[in-house]
This record gives structure tokens, C-alpha cells and sequence, in this order.
């Protein structure tokens, strides 16, 4: 793996942390340092297979209910 290739997931994966804190993707992507929301979205998507939004909806949803006392209601029947 090259260095620009090196850096670009480094920043990505960086990415990710944020969105799974709540960061929006435009924010994100300027705390990384994407000048260009699309640029950020084609560049996570190619990734990571999906768009920075339903990343963050996806790696969010956990914690909300986590913080909403939902966490066993979620995992409920998962042991079955």
C-alpha cells in the first residue's frame, strides 16, 4: 500500500470514529480534511460500501439505545 492510499483510509477510518460518535458527515469529512463533502461521500462509499449517513445511522443506532436503557430489549431473542 502506498502512502497516499495509507492516508486516505487512515482518514476515512477516522471518519468512521466520528460518525459512530454523532459528527455529522459534513463536519466529518472537514475534520479530516475532505474541502468537498462529495468527495467525501464517493471516497467512503468506495470503502466502505456504504454512504457516510447510513454508516453513522448504522454505527449510532447501538449507543442511542444503549443510552435509552433499549440495549436488552434489542438483544432479546438473539440467544434463542
Amino acid at each position: 500500500m502506498g502512502f497516499g492510499r495509507w492516508r486516505q483510509m487512515l482518514r476515512l477510518s477516522e471518519a468512521a470514529a466520528l460518525l459512530a460518535q454523532g459528527v455529522p458527515a459534513a463536519r466529518a469529512a472537514a475534520l479530516v480534511g475532505y474541502a468537498s463533502v462529495p468527495a467525501f461521500g464517493s471516497a467512503f462509499r468506495a470503502a466502505f460500501g456504504q454512504t457516510p449517513d447510513a454508516a453513522s445511522a448504522r454505527l449510532t443506532a447501538p449507543a442511542a439505545m444503549a443510552r435509552n436503557g433499549n440495549v436488552a430489549a434489542r438483544d432479546k431473542g438473539k440467544l434463542a
